[in-house]
């Protein structure tokens, strides 16, 4: 890579507003296609259970407080709008890791479905937290640990 090329993306990332590099961010681990490593994964489920613990936080007070003012359910409707919203995005995004996670380990991303089975979701939870990913680049796409494996191109 050149000095220019260095040059030029460094002066559109520092062009771009905040809010622009976080939807940018949010873009880039809003699919599934792709691998994730270990810790990567590990950081991303840390990173929900604290949005998932903003959530029930926020809505705790309000329910709280609509014990004792009847005004204030019909005003908590919005709030609770968009912390439903809130709530959908974050689930969606965890499946998304934990999609790339099962491309890391070199699993389908149908594997997902088992944790919807009770049992078998805590063997799944515990594969994808300690197994090591494939070493080197498998058909979902080159290792993330190792940045010097060509890019990943699908052969038809």
């Amino acid at each position: 890579m050149s000095i220019y090329e260095i040059r030029k993306r460094l002066y559109t990332y520092c062009t771009l507003s905040t809010l622009e590099q976080g939807v940018l961010l949010m873009l880039k681990y809003f699919h599934w296609k792709g691998r994730i490593s270990q810790l990567g994964y590990i950081n991303s489920q840390l990173l929900v259970l604290l949005f998932l613990i903003g959530i029930v936080l926020t809505t705790l007070p309000l329910i709280y407080e609509s014990r004792y003012d009847p005004a204030f359910v019909d005003s908590m409707a919005s709030i609770q709008f968009y912390t439903n919203l809130f709530s959908i995005l974050v689930v969606y995004w965890d499946i998304c890791f934990k999609i790339k996670r099962f491309h890391d380990i070199d699993y389908s991303s149908f594997n997902i479905f088992w944790f919807l089975v009770p049992g078998i979701n805590l063997y799944y939870f515990v594969i994808l937290f300690l197994k090591k990913g494939t070493i080197g680049p498998n058909k979902y796409g080159p290792d993330p640990l190792n940045k010097k494996t060509p890019e990943y191109k699908e052969t038809a």
